[in-house]
């Protein structure tokens, strides 16, 4: 979007939703993240158009984008610099593989993905969160999927999963 001066180049960041994009404003230099909120509670991909795999694409997307200030919607509000933003980005992408790592040991014993979400790995388990149970089961289920693709987990009766 030329703006007279001004331009808004829209940058597809999918994962969060399927349309998600974050906004680059040149010559500015502001990277307007969205919802790449950069917050210690790390990405939220539990709505039933969110997409792990597509979430961890756009972090690694948006990385290589380098401008002066990043700025999100919730939370953190305005980043400045390439070095902060990094760092920042890092410590909220590393929330995913600690789910994960996580749900891995969780599943030293058989477990449903009722239990998945009664044990809370994306909300503490005494926050009283109405949805929580919902976007565990979106965002755990989708850890689960990826993890039985890749042989790390395996079904060992119906409904039941343990660690390879």
């Amino acid at each position: 979007f030329d703006l007279g001066g001004v331009s808004v180049r829209v940058l597809h960041a999918p994962g969060h939703t399927r349309g998600h994009s974050a906004l680059l404003v040149e010559p500015d230099g502001v990277l307007y993240l969205g919802d790449v909120d950069l917050s210690s509670f790390g990405p939220y991909y539990g709505d039933a158009w969110s997409s792990l795999d597509d979430f961890e694409r756009s972090l690694t997307n948006v990385r290589t984008v380098d401008v002066r200030w990043y700025a999100t919607f919730h939370h953190v509000g305005v980043v400045e610099g390439r070095p902060a933003f990094v760092e920042r980005l890092d410590r909220y992408a590393a929330v995913i593989a600690d789910r994960e790592r996580r749900l891995v040991a969780f599943l030293a014993e058989p477990r449903s993905l009722d239990e998945i979400v009664a044990h809370r790995f994306v909300y503490r388990p005494q926050d009283p969160v109405p949805f929580a149970d919902p976007v565990e089961r979106r965002s755990m289920g989708q850890h689960l999927h990826r993890l039985l693709a890749a042989g790390r987990v395996r079904e060992v009766e119906p409904g039941r999963f343990r660690t390879a």
